[in-house]
């Protein structure tokens, strides 16, 4: 639709200007033939006068005539030279949606010895360094990706080595708890036997008074 629209505004412009020319260039040379003529009324014979009057309506039905051969060639022209002026710049865009589509190994081939092939060659350049930089950033994300493993295995084994080390941790722990309650017990034994010890002293030193 885009296209259509340019190449319908260019040829219209172009043609309008060419009728528009030919059409004032024709109403002028009318007007100066008319006015001759009635100003040689005067001096010409009735029947000469009317003869020649009359020819101008023949004269202007061969202007327009002419003006439609004009026309036609005028459009042919204008065809011509609007599609040969806007087949860079489709060629361009063509290249810009192969870039939508994420080819980035497209190369715009103008050869117009113009600015378009300025343009070409600056819009290549711009694809070129787009394709280095995504290249760049595809290398840095394997790159990261890589150390992310790296790291995420290094933290697994820490992980690993954390937990083999709190469960041996806590097996000595519950290891001397274990030896703790049986000193404790021990101890509770031992000061129960000298309770009793004791009271069995007191007793027989009770039945030695």
């Amino acid at each position: 639709m885009k296209k259509n629209s340019i190449f319908l505004k260019i040829s219209a412009t172009f043609l309008g200007i060419i009728l528009g020319s030919n059409l004032i260039l024709a109403y002028i040379l009318y007007r100066a033939y008319e006015t001759l003529i009635l100003n040689a009324k005067p001096y010409l014979p009735e029947k000469v006068f009317e003869e020649i009057y009359g020819n101008i309506s023949n004269t202007w039905a061969i202007v327009i005539a002419t003006l439609i051969f004009i026309l036609l060639v005028s459009l042919l022209f204008v065809i011509l030279f609007t599609a040969n002026l806007l087949r860079p710049l489709y060629e361009l865009l063509e290249a810009i949606s192969e870039i939508k589509k994420g080819n980035l190994r497209v190369q715009a081939k103008i050869k117009t010895n113009d600015e378009f092939e300025e343009l070409a060659k600056q819009f290549n350049s711009m694809v070129v360094n787009l394709r280095l930089a995504r290249d760049m950033l595809e290398e840095q994300k394997n790159i990261l990706e890589v150390r992310v493993k790296a790291r995420t295995r290094e933290l697994e084994e820490l992980a690993q080595s954390l937990e083999e080390k709190v469960k041996e941790r806590t097996r000595e722990l519950e290891e001397r708890i274990e030896e703790l309650e049986k000193i404790h017990r021990l101890t509770v034994e031992r000061e129960l036997k000298m309770v009793e010890l004791k009271k069995k002293i007191e007793e027989l030193q009770k039945k030695e008074k």
